[in-house]
């Protein structure tokens, strides 16, 4: 079981919708597509973790790893496409 007890101890990745489709989301705490936090045009979303990388995370190519204070200052950010929260994306392809 993980403790939640220091926001800091959080680590998060910033991944596309794509790579959203790739990972295990048993290995992070938003246990699905649908918890994930969307990015306001739904293109990419928010996972966290505590603790070392997650493998399905790891294994994905250009995804930045970024600790809370950095992840806050980055929104703080005008024009941060997660300062407004987006619309879970379907994960169905379109024909």
């Amino acid at each position: 079981m993980i403790n939640w007890t220091k926001l800091t101890d959080l680590k998060y990745a910033e991944i596309s919708k794509a790579n959203a489709k790739l990972i295990n989301w048993s290995q992070v705490y938003q246990n699905s597509w649908d918890t994930a936090i969307w990015n306001d045009d739904s293109t990419a979303c928010i996972v966290s973790w505590i603790g070392d990388t997650p493998a399905t995370i790891a294994a994905l190519k250009g995804v930045k790893t970024r600790s809370h204070k950095n992840l806050c200052d980055e929104i703080k950010v005008p024009g941060n496409k997660f300062r407004t929260k987006g619309v879970v994306p379907s994960k169905k392809k379109k024909k």
